[in-house]
């Protein structure tokens, strides 16, 4: 078990669980890393992480807060918009880029029971999202949450990971209004692994399996999460009703460095020859 969120115990822990056992709803606390990126859409100049905010519309009265995360570059400008916006809360990050250390930055700040990862580069298409988020976390077999991710052309970007051959993105580039693929794209289900663009995960259970590994600060971060949630007996589900417009990796280079690679099959190799919740996809 590893502790490392400062004042955290095994007791504290233990309260906590027993908390999400009443008939209230979890809190949702949504923890986003930024380093207040601003990219052309239609044109367009316009900053990710504030349009992804804007987006939530009446989605954030659901939520308990938000919590962004900032490099020390970021913009002022984009850092006084932030503190404008309704239940933000910011942290500040001043280490080299480690997507997973700034998630795990996010988290210790996060003060809800259930904390949603989401990338800056993202749109929130869907409604209802906070309330399918708490819904799922009634099951207290469901270790980890996400959703259905698009281009901004309406295609797949991502419907959960598969784990044969190798870790990877299922459903990429497939038409989700497609009625070949509905089975597989369209229905709320079990899958193999979660993007980290958009992976739920309560907050005790993240604390529990140590957060995100800082040995992989680019890549295989959100592979090695839900591996890790695994083993602790629970489930990763596809919810297909949660839809978010993801812009991909335009803040940062999307290679997959060669150390993370190795580390990721070091780890959890042994389960990538065969993954039962990756249907076949029709071409």
């Amino acid at each position: 078990m590893a502790y490392w969120f400062v004042g955290t115990s095994p007791c504290a822990l233990g309260e906590a669980r027993q908390k999400l056992t009443t008939s209230q709803p979890p809190t949702v606390s949504v923890v986003i890393p930024t380093c207040g990126t601003s990219m052309l859409v239609g044109g367009i100049p316009q900053i990710l992480v504030i349009e992804l905010l804007k987006s939530f519309s009446d989605e954030v009265n659901a939520l308990h807060e938000i919590v962004v995360v900032v490099d020390a570059h970021t913009p002022q400008e984009v850092t006084d918009a932030l503190a404008e916006l309704p239940k933000v809360v910011l942290e500040s990050f001043n280490e080299p880029f480690n997507f997973s250390k700034k998630c795990n930055a996010g988290a210790r700040r996060a003060t809800g029971d259930i904390i949603l990862f989401l990338n800056d580069d993202m749109l929130a298409k869907s409604t209802g999202w906070v309330a399918e988020i708490q819904q799922q976390f009634n099951n207290p077999s469901v270790g980890g949450v996400g959703g259905l991710l698009l281009t901004p052309e309406g295609l797949v970007q991502c419907a959960g990971h598969a784990n044969a051959p190798r870790p990877h993105i299922y459903g990429g580039g497939k038409d989700p209004k497609d009625p070949a693929f509905q089975e597989q794209l369209m229905a709320t289900r079990e899958v193999g692994g979660l993007s980290g663009a958009c992976f739920a995960v309560r907050r005790v259970d993240y604390i529990e399996v140590g957060g995100m590994c800082e040995e992989l600060p680019s890549s295989y971060n959100d592979v090695d999460l839900g591996f890790k949630l695994k083993e602790l007996g629970k489930k990763l589900t596809y919810v297909p009703s949660i839809q978010f417009v993801h812009y991909e990796s335009i803040s940062r280079d999307p290679a997959v460095g060669e150390e993370e690679t190795a580390l990721i099959w070091r780890r959890w190799g042994r389960y990538f020859e065969h993954d039962p919740f990756a249907p076949f996809l029709p071409q």
